[in-house]
């Protein structure tokens, strides 16, 4: 399975790919969210501060102690697109309709699974099923980043 689906956009706008330089010792799985640290691609984790989301990455990247100019990941930069992702939680095991434009954070394990348990300093907002509607027994919801990285 997929960490994450493209799952369209908030304005029907496609996916902005840019090639963006990565930090030192990281390990960038495809299909995983990104944060900005020092002007460079790093593996997000729980809790990502407002302004550092980048987007998704499109291509795995792993770099070592040392970065040079070939060390770049592809990542999709459109703050508008929507992502299937997959959730999880031990106390709130799945979503409802009444869940719509709730933000919850990634758990503690990955860069592309949802924690529904946790909603302090949440940063992907769920979106339903795309429309609004709910997959009954579904374990990926869409999402839209928040948090975004810009140039202000």
């Amino acid at each position: 399975m997929k960490n994450m689906i493209f799952a369209g956009s908030i304005d029907g706008s496609a996916p902005v790919i840019r090639n963006w330089p990565v930090n030192v010792s990281q390990t960038i799985v495809k299909d995983s969210i990104l944060v900005v640290s020092s002007g460079k691609a790093s593996v997000a984790a729980e809790a990502a501060a407002a302004g550092t989301v980048l987007g998704v990455a499109r291509t795995a990247k792993t770099s070592g102690t040392a970065v040079d100019a070939d060390d770049i990941v592809e990542v999709d930069v459109n703050p508008n697109t929507l992502y299937r992702l997959g959730f999880s939680g031990a106390t709130k095991t799945t979503l409802a309709r009444t869940d719509v434009g709730s933000l919850f954070d990634l758990t503690s394990s990955n860069a592309y699974t949802v924690d529904l348990d946790d909603t302090a300093n949440g940063f992907l907002e769920y979106y339903g099923d795309g429309d609004g509607t709910i997959l009954s027994g579904s374990t990926m919801a869409v999402f839209l980043l928040k948090h975004r990285y810009q140039n202000v």
